[in-house]
C-alpha cells in the first residue's frame, strides 16, 4: 500500500522574484526610527542618507531595509495568529475582536506602503467585512491598490471578486492578466469560466483543459483533478504528461481531498488504475476524515456493505450511520447531502423508526433526491397504519 505524506502545496511557494514584489513598500511612506516619514525628510530638501547617518548611525539603505523587515515580520505574525479565528470559530462566525486587532495592524502597515498589507486588507474586508462593519467595496479598493503595486495574488482575487458580482468582463480581464503572469489560480478560475461559458468567454472544454493543464503544471492540485477528469470522462485527445495515477498521486501529496476521492474511485473500479480495494478504502477514509462529503458518503456505503463487496473491512452499521450523518453536516453538494439523508432514512425505516425515516426522507426530497418522494409516501403510509393500530 502506497503512502502519501502531506506537504506544503506546490502552488503556494513563491519564487524569489514574487516574494520580493509581494513585499514591496512605497519607500516615501516608511517611518524612520524617530517617527518621521521619509517623504517629510525629502520635503525639507534634506539628504536622506546623510540624515540617517547623523540620526541613526546607519545608511539610509540599512535603515529602510531594517524597517521593511520589521514590518514584514509583524504582518506575517499578525496574519498567522488571526487565521484560526477568521472563519471557523463560533460555528463559522469570525471573532470581531480578532478582526479589529488584525485590521489595526494591517492599516498601520499599509500606511507605510506595504503591498502585502493592502492585499490582506482586501481579503479581510471581502471575506469578513460584514462581521465588523465593512463592505465588499472597501475590500475591492484595497485589492486594486495591491494590484497597482503588482502583487501576484491581486489578479486572481480581483477576478474572483468580479465573478461573485457576475461582472464577467471585469473578471475575465483580471484572470487573463493573471494567466499572462503565470498565476496557476488565475488559470484555474479562467478554466472554470470556460467550462460554464459566459457571453465574454463562450463554453469551450478544450480551452478549459489547456488552462487546467497549465494550472496543474504550476502546482495547483485541484486543477490536476479537473484535468485528469476531463481526460478520462470527456475524451479530450490531448495527452497527459504522466499517468492519471501519477498525476493524482502528486495532488494527494499536496493534501487535495478531491484527488484522494478520484484516485480512490479509479482503484475501486480498476479503470485507468490497478484495481486495489485496500488502497481505495484508505483514500476514501483519508478524504472523509478531512471533511470531503463525497468520501464521507462512500465511507457510509462501505461500512454498510463491508466485505460483502470485497472491501477489507467488516460491516459496521453504527459506523456507517456515523459517516452518513457526517455527510449531511458537511457543506457539500445538495446531491450528496440528499443521498446521505436518504440512506439514513432507509436504515431508520428498516429499524422500524418510521417517524425518523419520514423526517430524513423529507430532507432528502427537499435536496432533490429522486428516490425520496416514493420513500416518503411509504413512510407516511406506515405511520398512518401505526396510528390506526394496524401494525
Amino acid at each position: 500500500m502506497s503512502f502519501y505524506s502531506f506537504r506544503k502545496p506546490r502552488y503556494t511557494f513563491e519564487s524569489p522574484r514574487k516574494y520580493k514584489v509581494n513585499r514591496t513598500f512605497t519607500e516615501s511612506s516608511l517611518v524612520l526610527p524617530d517617527g518621521r516619514k521619509v517623504h517629510q525628510i525629502k520635503q525639507e530638501k534634506l539628504d536622506l542618507d546623510l540624515y540617517c547617518r547623523e540620526h541613526f548611525n546607519a545608511s539610509a539603505a540599512d535603515v529602510l531595509a531594517a524597517r521593511k523587515d520589521e514590518l514584514t515580520s509583524k504582518l506575517e505574525t499578525a496574519v498567522d495568529a488571526a487565521a484560526p479565528f477568521m472563519h471557523f470559530n463560533n460555528g463559522g462566525v469570525p471573532v470581531p475582536s480578532v478582526l479589529l486587532d488584525l485590521e489595526r495592524t494591517l492599516l498601520d502597515i499599509a500606511r507605510e506602503g506595504s503591498s502585502d498589507a493592502k492585499m490582506q486588507l482586501g481579503l479581510l474586508y471581502c471575506g469578513s467585512g460584514p462581521h465588523f462593519g465593512h463592505s465588499q467595496e472597501e475590500g475591492l479598493s484595497w485589492l486594486l491598490k495591491a494590484f497597482k503595486q503588482n502583487h501576484s495574488d491581486a489578479p486572481v482575487e480581483l477576478g474572483v471578486y468580479y465573478l461573485r458580482q457576475q461582472n464577467w468582463a471585469e473578471a475575465i480581464k483580471y484572470l487573463r492578466y493573471g494567466d499572462k503572469q503565470g498565476c496557476p489560480l488565475s488559470r484555474y478560475q479562467l478554466a472554470e469560466v470556460y467550462m460554464e461559458g459566459v457571453p465574454q468567454a463562450p463554453q469551450s472544454v478544450s480551452k478549459a483543459f489547456r488552462l487546467f493543464k497549465r494550472s496543474s503544471e504550476g502546482g495547483y492540485p485541484l486543477a490536476t483533478v479537473r484535468m485528469v477528469a476531463l481526460h478520462l470522462y470527456h475524451e479530450i485527445p490531448t495527452e497527459l504528461t504522466a499517468t492519471p495515477v501519477e498525476l493524482l498521486g502528486e495532488a494527494v501529496k499536496d493534501g487535495c481531498q478531491e484527488a484522494m476521492f478520484l484516485l480512490a474511485d479509479l482503484h475501486r473500479l480498476g479503470d485507468d488504475a490497478p484495481k486495489d480495494l485496500h488502497e481505495a478504502l484508505r483514500l476514501y477514509y483519508l478524504a472523509a476524515c478531512l471533511g470531503y462529503p463525497d468520501a464521507q458518503l462512500w465511507m457510509g456505503h462501505i461500512m454498510n456493505l463491508g466485505d460483502r463487496k470485497g472491501f477489507p473491512v467488516k460491516s459496521d452499521l453504527e459506523e456507517s450511520l456515523r459517516w452518513y450523518t457526517a455527510a449531511t453536516h458537511t457543506s457539500g453538494s445538495s446531491e450528496v447531502r440528499g443521498q446521505a439523508y436518504f440512506c439514513l432514512g432507509y436504515h431508520l425505516a428498516n429499524a422500524g423508526n418510521h417517524l425518523g425515516a419520514y423526517a430524513h426522507f423529507q430532507k432528502a426530497a427537499e435536496l432533490g433526491n429522486q428516490e425520496a418522494p416514493h420513500a416518503l409516501a411509504l413512510a407516511k403510509a406506515w405511520m398512518d397504519a401505526q396510528a390506526q393500530g394496524g401494525m
